[in-house]
Order: C-alpha cells, then sequence, then structure tokens
C-alpha cells in the first residue's frame, strides 16, 4: 500500500489537531491587563461536585428509559445524546448495526460495555494554553462526565460501562520535549481524580503497559514508518490533513528543548508584554524577523513525521486491539464508526490536557458547570476570574467570579 493511501486524516485527529476556529484573538493585549485574584483551597470538594453533576446524568438515563427500542438502542440512545455526542448523529447511526452487535454482546453476559479512549498525555507545555502541568479542574471535569455516561447507563443496564484510558504520554514525551516523570505524575494525577471520583475508570500507559511485551518490533516498525515518511515527505507534506497537523503543531511543542532555556515566556517571570509578543509569533501574526519563529519552523517537518510514524506504527501492529478487542473505540474527534464523545460538556471544545479548567459562575446544568480554556483567553479578562490553587501552591484552574 502506498503512503498516499495509507494515509488517513484521522490519525491526525489525536494529540495535537484542533481546528483554527478553537483559538480566539480579540480582547486586547495582556499588558493592558490587572494580576488575576488567587485563591488557595485546602481541598476540593469531590462529592460535592459530583453531586451537582448528578441531576444532568438521570435526566439522560431517564430519558434513555422511555425511548422507543430495545435494551441495546436504549444504550445507543444514550450516546447520541447531544451532551455527550460530539459530532454529528450519523457517525454513529450509520453504524448502528455495528454499536447494537457489541452492545448485545454485554448484555448477553450482564457486562459492562467496554469502551477505550486514547487520551490524557499530559498538559501540552505550551504557555499560551496552560498555566500549570498538573491533571486539576479541567480533567476533574472530564472524568466527572465519563463516570456520568456510565451513571446514566445504569438507569437503564446497571452494570454501566467500563472506560480504559489508553494515556499516550509516554508515547509522545520525546516528540513534545516533555520528561517522562511529567508524564508519568500526570497519570497519576488522573488515577487519583478517577479514584476520588469513583468512576468506572482504568488508566494504562501505551509504551509502559501495552507495547512493552514487544519493544523491539515497535521499534523496527517505528523506525520503518519513518524512513519511509521521509522518503515521501515531499509529496505527503502537501496533503491538507498534513498541512493542519503541522500547522497545529507549533502550538504545543515544548520550544525551550529547541534552543535552551529562556525560549517561551515564563508564567510568574516574563513580562505581560513578552507574552503578547510570543502570541502573535505562535499564532502566526507577527511578520517581524524573529530567531523564534525560524527554530519553530526548522522543527515543525521533524515533528510531524515523528508524530505520523509514532501513529502508523500504533495502527500497523495493532497494539490496542492486541489487548482491547472487544472495546468500542472512544474518540474526542468525530468519526465515522467511533463513539464521539464531549470529553467535558458540549460547550467545552479544548480537549483537557490542552487547557485550563474553569468552574462557571452561574452554571446550570444545561449547559454545563465548567469549561476548559487556553490561558491566555483567561488572562486577557483577569477581572472575570479568580485562580484556584492547592495546598502545594500549584494551579488546579479558574472560578469565574462575574
Amino acid at each position: 500500500m502506498t503512503l498516499a493511501k495509507q494515509f488517513d486524516e484521522r490519525v491526525i485527529m489525536s494529540t495535537v489537531a484542533e481546528p483554527e476556529f478553537f483559538f480566539r484573538k480579540s480582547l486586547g493585549k495582556l499588558s493592558e491587563k490587572k494580576e488575576i485574584e488567587i485563591k488557595q483551597i485546602e481541598n476540593f470538594d469531590y462529592s460535592e461536585w459530583k453531586e451537582l453533576h448528578k441531576c444532568i446524568y438521570e435526566s439522560i438515563g431517564n430519558n434513555a428509559r422511555k425511548y422507543n427500542g430495545n435494551l441495546a438502542e436504549k444504550i445507543l440512545s444514550i450516546f447520541l445524546n447531544q451532551r455527550i455526542r460530539n459530532g454529528p448523529a450519523c457517525n454513529l447511526t450509520e453504524s448502528k448495526e455495528y454499536f447494537i452487535n457489541n452492545f448485545n454482546n454485554s448484555i448477553s453476559s450482564n457486562e459492562p460495555i467496554k469502551i477505550i479512549i486514547p487520551s490524557f498525555p499530559f498538559k501540552l507545555p505550551n504557555p499560551l494554553r496552560n498555566n500549570s502541568r498538573i491533571a486539576g479542574l479541567a480533567e476533574i471535569a472530564s472524568v466527572t462526565q465519563l463516570s456520568g455516561i456510565s451513571d446514566s447507563i445504569q438507569r437503564v443496564y446497571e452494570p454501566g460501562v467500563e472506560i480504559i484510558i489508553a494515556s499516550d504520554g509516554i508515547l509522545y514525551s520525546d516528540l513534545f520535549g516533555v520528561d517522562k516523570s511529567c508524564a508519568r505524575n500526570y497519570r497519576d494525577e488522573l488515577k487519583e481524580i478517577i479514584k476520588h471520583l469513583k468512576a468506572p475508570i482504568k488508566v494504562y500507559d501505551i509504551i509502559e503497559d501495552l507495547v512493552s511485551p514487544f519493544k523491539s518490533q515497535w521499534d523496527d516498525c517505528y523506525k520503518k514508518h519513518l524512513s519511509n515518511l521521509h522518503a515521501s515527505w515531499e509529496t505527503i507534506r502537501k496533503k491538507p490533513e498534513v498541512c493542519e497537523l503541522a500547522r497545529n503543531s507549533k502550538r504545543n511543542l515544548n520550544l525551550d528543548t529547541l534552543v535552551g532555556n529562556n525560549f517561551v515566556p515564563v508564567h510568574g517571570e516574563s513580562t505581560q508584554e513578552e507574552f503578547d509578543y510570543f502570541h502573535d509569533l505562535v499564532y502566526g501574526e507577527n511578520i517581524s524577523k524573529d530567531e523564534r519563529r525560524e527554530v519553530i519552523d526548522q522543527n515543525i517537518e521533524d515533528f510531524t513525521v515523528g508524530y505520523l510514524a509514532l501513529n502508523y506504527t500504533l495502527r500497523e501492529l495493532k497494539v490496542l486491539e492486541k489487548y482491547f478487542s472487544e472495546h468500542l473505540r472512544g474518540t474526542v474527534h468525530p468519526k465515522s464508526g467511533q463513539l464521539g464523545i464531549h470529553l467535558v460538556n458540549k460547550k467545552t471544545q479544548p480537549v483537557p490536557w490542552a487547557g485550563m479548567g474553569v468552574i462557571r459562575c452561574n452554571g446550570k446544568a444545561k449547559n454545563g458547570f465548567s469549561r476548559v480554556r487556553f490561558w491566555y483567553d483567561i488572562a486577557r479578562e483577569p477581572e472575570k476570574y479568580v485562580e484556584l490553587r492547592d495546598k502545594e501552591n500549584q494551579v488546579l484552574g479558574y472560578k469565574e467570579i462575574k
């Protein structure tokens, strides 16, 4: 199979690729804004948080009970609910028979519906998106949503759902310039959140837990794809999907690793003017000649090729299928034949690891009690937020004050 035929746009819709419209750039410069108020909290009240969301998932489950169909169709109706479903309904309805058969297999054994979601690598190392490296409010909101899906299904099918998170943190750590210890810490923090919320979720690392038994085969396959991509790059690079991946990758690279320290602004140390300039530089608005832009552009090709090679290797070796052949594929990037899922709610587009969690001031069940927003957009409206920190003074996220 040629690389052109082998290429599948689904490969890029994973950790880094996000549509252009996600990024806002109005609201003025940071240098014009005041500092955000800081509030330290001793412990996050998980019980109160879960109780706050209970009515949402009870309502979804109750609606499914009333759905005119058999048990498997009632379960599918939950995944079709707009509070859960990410993407057009046809992504599910066109593959209805596939989903119904899978549900019926679980029902016949009285086992939970099985879903696997490759996701939750680490907080992306971009100071314009994240003001923290820990799993915080964004991840709490996401685990609440995933747990809520099971709660909804339990209203019609008692075993509920078993969700596997296949963390791609170690998989992408070298590519993103993120220390593996940071990926492991993020994964451990995510597990703690899951434990606090009593969510039916298990977390496995793709490389350390799944690939390790056949690591030499993995390495050989990766080298093959890397070589093929480099050889065919002049053709592959022109594909619109690859152009989109390359454009998005510069928003996620840990740029300090490319040319040494102080390459990008540092929260709490750099001036707001530096962040303004860097925002314009990375988002393509700054046309001045700058060493940083040159370094960014030079590294985009290596990043894109490496990212594609890793994903081709995952798919050729069928890593996830080896362990989770009965699991339905969940995704945060809608595509046909997979369960497109809102990881927080229908009003939130950025994924939890690509932004900061925000508790809404007057949140309602209808539109959700939280959001994920990029830090730069939060910092442009400091009068609207309080910064929440844990007892170690790490940033958990933000809360709207008006």
